[in-house]
């Protein structure tokens, strides 16, 4: 999906019901500052719920 096809979708969200929930999910490979453009993004378009979906590692994984 790209940035101007999300920024529609999170807008229309927001429209629809300012209490929208966000999930993120991601992994050590996404870059920091994509995952804060994405926030930033998000909160522009309204939605201000926002979380982060994690996974558990096994014992002593890092």
């Amino acid at each position: 999906m790209s940035l101007g096809a999300l920024r529609e979708a999170a807008a229309a969200a927001a429209a629809a019901n300012r209490e929208t929930e966000v999930l993120l999910r991601a992994d050590r490979a996404v870059a920091y500052g994509s995952v804060a453009e994405l926030i930033a993004l998000l909160q522009t378009a309204g939605l201000t719920r926002i979380g982060f979906v994690t996974e558990p590692t096994s014992a002593g994984a890092r």
